[in-house]
């Protein structure tokens, strides 16, 4: 089971990598250049890189293009990991790690950083 779930972790954080090539060029539902255009001066202001970038994952999160594509696909993962038909903690636990691990994936190939820290100066802030 261990090795299953360590490939899986590659999987996600292999898909978040893609989507993340994809959202630095502005070919993906992710674009970073929507995203970051999407910060007001205020949020910019109030939060550090980090947190923008949360607020970003947190967003797309609720969306049903993430629902479909990526979350339910990772609970499906976790779940059959575990042998399991019931949603108990393991299974979410399981399954943030996954999301997690998507993100990673998302952020290193993204540039998300990189663009953020852009927009302060290009803002002057």
């Amino acid at each position: 089971m261990a090795v299953m779930i360590q490939e899986l972790m590659d999987q996600w954080r292999k898909k978040g990598e893609e989507v993340g090539k994809l959202a630095a060029q502005g070919k993906a539902w992710m674009s970073v250049v929507d995203v970051v255009e999407e910060f007001t001066d205020s949020d910019f202001q109030d939060n550090d890189d980090i947190e923008l970038s949360q607020m970003n994952q947190a967003g797309w999160e609720e969306t049903d293009h993430f629902s479909h594509w990526y979350g339910t696909p990772m609970m499906d993962d976790a779940m059959d990991c575990l042998d399991t038909d019931f949603m108990d903690d393991k299974v979410i636990e399981l399954f943030q790690d996954f999301k997690n691990e998507f993100w990673e994936g998302y952020e290193n190939e993204s540039g998300i950083y990189d663009a953020l820290k852009a927009e302060r100066v290009k803002r002057g802030l």
